[in-house]
């Protein structure tokens, strides 16, 4: 069994134990019985699953050895909730424009507490929604809180799609870009002056690592000048490049600048991340003295504000 399937089965089992545990509380009214029969229904899945099936999908990151498996499991964590936040908006919008909400009701409700289970996974920082209560209020009070419920599920899913930008398999998401926008490549070898399409597809993958790592940031990253390069490129692709900001979480803006001390200091803070996400960087991307200690020669003098 692959070291990602493994992980998996790992979080299936807390899962597992996190529903018998939250089950064992009786439904102190009809609301909290449904939610518990929906619940019981993913408990009765999860173990199906560990009793024998695997995942069909694995929707993250490769199965990288350079990153742990507390790492891992948290990115692996966060796309499948993003995934179910989604999911959950759209049986949000059914109901809200269904003939039969009573069919509807009990799908979202099912969603709603699946998010919840996963969202003890991602390590998510406060304040983390509680979409279980949120299912109760559903059953109990009726379809007037579902506005309030996409407008949450919505900030959810976004938090969540940054929180996992980084651990993305940024090697297959790189090949699908060449692919989409066919001039990207001759832009890039130009630009770049790169001989050959596996060095376009490396500079692609480390654009894609600083833009992910950025979406993410608090403060504002610099990439090396070769990396802010094929960045150029990437932002030039408006279509497929906003469509990246969504894939992110989060639109990460371009910002020219003339090079300065402050952009040297935001591209060692680059350099710190980047070592902590994916190890060493490649010095032919990031410049000889890429890490995360040495003095920096060469930024990129552009910034993500």
């Amino acid at each position: 069994m692959s070291r990602l399937r493994t992980i998996e089965r790992a979080r299936w089992t807390d899962q597992c134990a996190r529903l018998t545990a939250w089950l064992a509380d009786p439904p102190r009214d009809d609301a909290e019985a449904v939610v518990a029969l929906e619940t019981r229904r993913d408990l009765a899945s999860l173990q199906a699953a560990l009793a024998g099936k695997t995942p069909s999908a694995v929707v993250g990151r490769s199965d990288d050895p350079r990153h742990g498996d507390e790492t891992t499991r948290m990115a692996l964590a966060c796309d499948e909730a993003a995934h179910m936040a989604d999911n959950a908006l759209v049986y949000a919008r059914k109901l809200a424009t269904s003939s039969t909400p009573d069919r509807e009701r009990p799908r979202l409700v099912r969603w709603l507490g699946r998010l919840q289970l996963e969202l003890a996974d991602t390590g998510l920082p406060e304040p983390v929604p509680d979409f279980r209560a949120h299912a109760t209020a559903l059953v109990r009070d009726g379809d007037r809180g579902l506005a309030a419920i996409d407008d949450e599920l919505v900030r959810t899913r976004d938090r969540l799609r940054r929180r996992a930008a980084p651990y993305r398999d940024h090697a297959a998401l790189a090949t699908a870009l060449l692919a989409e926008v066919e001039v990207l490549g001759d832009k890039i070898a130009a630009a770049c002056r790169l001989d050959d399409a596996a060095q376009v597809h490396a500079g692609v993958v480390e654009a894609l690592r600083f833009v992910s790592l950025a979406a993410v940031a608090d403060v504002p990253l610099t990439p090396s000048a070769r990396v802010d390069t094929v960045w150029h490129e990437l932002v030039l692709c408006t279509r497929a490049y906003a469509e990246l900001g969504e894939r992110f979480g989060r639109f990460v803006h371009h910002a020219p600048a003339e090079p300065s001390p402050e952009h040297a200091a935001q591209l060692r803070e680059t350099l710190r991340r980047y070592h902590l996400v994916y190890g060493p960087p490649d010095p032919v991307w990031w410049g000889a003295t890429a890490d995360a200690r040495g003095a920096v020669a060469d930024c990129g003098a552009c910034e993500s504000p």
